[in-house]
C-alpha cells in the first residue's frame, strides 16, 4: 500500500499493528478473523515503500509468466470436450 495507495496508509498505526503469523502448520486455510487478533498478520512496522515496490513487481512479474504459460498450455490428452469417452460396445 505504501508503494500502490500511500495515502490509506495509515503510519501512526504501524508500531501497533503487528501480529504473528499463526498458520504455521496449518494444513487448511482460515479466515482472518480465526488467525489474527488485529486483521493483520506479519510485521507492517518494517514495511517500506521501496520493499513494497520490489513485491509488487516481483508479483506482477511471476503473475504476467504465468498467465503466459496458461495461454500457451494444451491439454495433456488430445480429446474433445464434446466426444464422450465411454465407448458403447
Amino acid at each position: 500500500m505504501m508503494a500502490l495507495h500511500p495515502g490509506l496508509v495509515r503510519e501512526d498505526k504501524l508500531a501497533d499493528a503487528d501480529d504473528p503469523d499463526r498458520t504455521d502448520g496449518c494444513v487448511f486455510s482460515h479466515p482472518v478473523n480465526r488467525t489474527s487478533l488485529n486483521g493483520v498478520t506479519g510485521k507492517p512496522s518494517a514495511a517500506t515503500k521501496v520493499d513494497g515496490e520490489k513485491l509488487f513487481n516481483w508479483m506482477c512479474e511471476d503473475l504476467t509468466q504465468l498467465v503466459m504459460k496458461a495461454i500457451n498450455e494444451h491439454p495433456p490428452l488430445d480429446h474433445s470436450y464434446h466426444q464422450s469417452l465411454v465407448l458403447n460396445n
